[in-house]
């Protein structure tokens, strides 16, 4: 009877034992499960997912069409070489041969054929609307200043409706070859297509003080495209709805400003700096639903400040390919489908500092020779990945290194 007495208590406490180790158990395993939840959802993904290098390719072509054959200029019946400046429609009309320029009532006029100011001739409007027919656009050229306040500017057809598509022999506005165009506070509507200086606003070897600010740019097949420019300045302004590229500075320009600007929606790129734009300033830029990426430096655009600018829910957000020496400082990339900034093919020497990047596949992606780059100070959050460097990307700098990164040795 004692001895049944005695093996009870110590039953007891194996039972209790038993259920303790059981309970503990079970709490280990719900933290370790939540542990590797919260571990797949700061990298972006499902828990426990496991990360492919097999990365989805370009959602479409990257690079613009080339386009050859003669400028396009106006007749000589249709330049306008007056010094003394010319400030309405009617008192331009009256300068150019009958017919160029049709008054439709109110303040509505038609272009109906191409028309210049050249030779130090100026023409400075404010208010009304200008429609620019199919094979007629406006240009400055040759020391000629044409400047535009307050107006709305749109493509139309034959027929007088909005012309959307970018067809060949849509209306556009040009600077070339030392002509000085200002656009401000306008609102531009459906200009260009694939042809030389037509794609839509061009400035190519302008005039100094050439500058679009404040003005809205809705449906161009090119937003703006520079050209061979120094010191145009693009401040402030809407580009949205571009065929092909929002705003891009090209072939050697140099001293470009491009700033506060809201960049929607482009078919390709939002802003991009091609073959050999250096000392140019992207700043304070909203670049948003571009098809591909949202800002680009391209073919040796060298030296550039690349700063403060805000890339939402583009398939790359800042790609930087074969330019080197470059500032990308304090911007915000958020849900980047591929790569948050990305650094190729010879991109040397740039700095990539204090940037957010959040919720893209990989934050920033270094490789195919990209070398002697400084990651510094950058912050990330959601990423799958945080910072990946290939083998063949060698000599670059990381501080500090991110959690949740591979980096080759």
């Amino acid at each position: 009877m004692g001895r049944r007495t005695s093996q009870r208590p110590l039953t007891r406490e194996w039972r209790v034992a038993a259920r303790l180790v059981l309970t503990l158990g079970f709490v280990a395993m719900i933290a370790v499960a939540a542990s590797i939840t919260a571990f797949g959802k700061s990298r972006g993904g499902r828990a426990n997912a496991p990360f492919s290098h097999a990365y989805p390719p370009d959602p479409a072509p990257v690079e613009r069409p080339k386009v050859t054959g003669p400028m396009p200029s106006a007749a000589h019946a249709n330049t306008v070489t007056t010094k003394e400046p010319i400030h309405s429609f009617a008192e331009l009309a009256a300068h150019v041969a009958t017919g160029t320029l049709l008054h439709l009532g109110g303040s509505r006029w038609l272009l109906r054929r191409p028309l210049a100011v050249a030779h130090r001739g100026a023409v400075d409007i404010s208010g009304g609307e200008l429609e620019i027919g199919p094979g007629t656009f406006l240009e400055a050229r040759a020391r000629g200043t044409l400047i535009l306040r307050g107006l709305t500017v749109r493509g139309v057809t034959r027929e007088g409706r909005p012309l959307r598509a970018p067809v060949r022999g849509r209306g556009f506005l040009v600077a070339r070859d030392g002509g000085v165009l200002r656009l401000e506070h306008d609102s531009i509507r459906n200009l260009g297509y694939l042809g030389v200086v037509s794609y839509g606003i061009t400035f190519r070897r302008p005039g100094g003080g050439s500058a679009i600010r404040a003005s809205s740019i809705q449906g161009n097949y090119f937003g703006v495209f520079i050209s061979h420019a120094n010191g145009v300045r693009i401040v402030g302004n809407r580009v949205a709805d571009s065929s092909v590229y929002g705003i891009d500075p090209y072939g050697g320009s140099s001293n470009v400003w491009i700033l506060d600007n809201v960049v929607e929606r482009s078919g390709l790129h939002g802003i991009v700096l091609a073959n050999g734009v250096r000392f140019s300033h992207v700043e304070h830029n909203v670049i948003e639903g571009a098809r591909d990426h949202g800002l680009v430096l391209v073919k040796k655009s060298d030296g550039n400040m690349i700063r403060a600018n805000t890339v939402l829910g583009t398939f790359d957000a800042i790609v930087v390919t074969g330019s080197s020496d470059n500032t990308v400082v304090g911007n915000t990339v958020a849900h980047a489908q591929r790569f948050g900034i990305r650094l190729s093919y010879r991109a040397v020497g740039n700095r990539i500092e204090a940037n957010a990047i959040r919720h893209a596949l990989v934050g920033v992606y270094l490789y195919a020779g990209a070398s002697r780059n400084e990651l510094r100070d950058n912050r990330f959050d959601g990423n799958y990945e945080n910072v990946r460097v290939r083998s063949d990307a060698r000599g670059n700098r990381i501080s500090p290194k991110p959690m949740h990164s591979e980096l080759a040795r």
